[in-house]
């Protein structure tokens, strides 16, 4: 494990990337245990996927269905997106955020997905995943969450979209190495009370 998730070469070597992301953990006495702290610049927000709506592009030889997101912070702006870009802000958490549970997306359909009824649950799903994702203290304050929920993509104007993949996808504060955005922020105990606090 700690091979693989570079969680070796974060202990022998530290981190040599800058960065302006901060993370805080802190004692919770209600629940009776460590939790990750809000952002006070990014609370979390709920989301809603709408409109499901079949593309095509290349004359019509690709076909997709597209859906609308609204979010809280996004205004009266809403941003279209397909299965594959909800597959790509996945992937993106999942090489982000190794300690944190990433859940699921549903799973890829080839056969019927143009289907009314199968576009709809596939709807519902992804609106209860996304706001999952969104709810959480951490990830909803992140890079990839906020490009995904904010960037408008059409097929005409798709530089901001690009620009933003590849910053998240060069992104050095991955995975071991992301723990140095990690602070604790309670100062009321010392470390021998957290760990009695175990």
């Amino acid at each position: 494990f700690f091979d693989k998730h570079g969680v070796d070469n974060y202990l022998l070597h530290g981190c040599k990337a800058k960065s302006d992301e901060h993370v805080h953990i802190g004692y919770d006495e209600k629940e009776g245990g460590i939790c990750w702290s809000h952002n006070p610049t990014m609370p979390p927000f709920t989301c809603k996927v709408e409109e499901p709506l079949k593309g095509t592009k290349l004359g019509g030889f690709k076909s997709f269905i597209e859906y609308k997101i609204h979010t809280q912070i996004s205004g009266n702006r809403v941003v279209g997106r397909r299965y594959k870009q909800f597959d790509w802000l996945h992937e993106q958490l999942v090489n982000k955020f190794r300690f944190i549970c990433i859940p699921p997306l549903p799973e890829k359909q080839i056969a019927g997905r143009f289907e009314q009824e199968f576009v709809e649950e596939r709807r519902r799903q992804l609106e209860i995943w996304l706001n999952r994702i969104c709810r959480h203290p951490v990830l909803c304050a992140s890079f990839p969450v906020q490009h995904f929920v904010t960037c408008e993509l059409t097929d005409g104007n798709n530089k901001e979209w690009k620009a933003g993949k590849r910053r998240s996808e060069k992104d050095e504060l991955r995975e071991a190495v992301w723990l140095h955005c990690v602070t604790f922020t309670n100062s009321n105990l010392s470390d021998a009370d957290m760990y009695k606090k175990k």
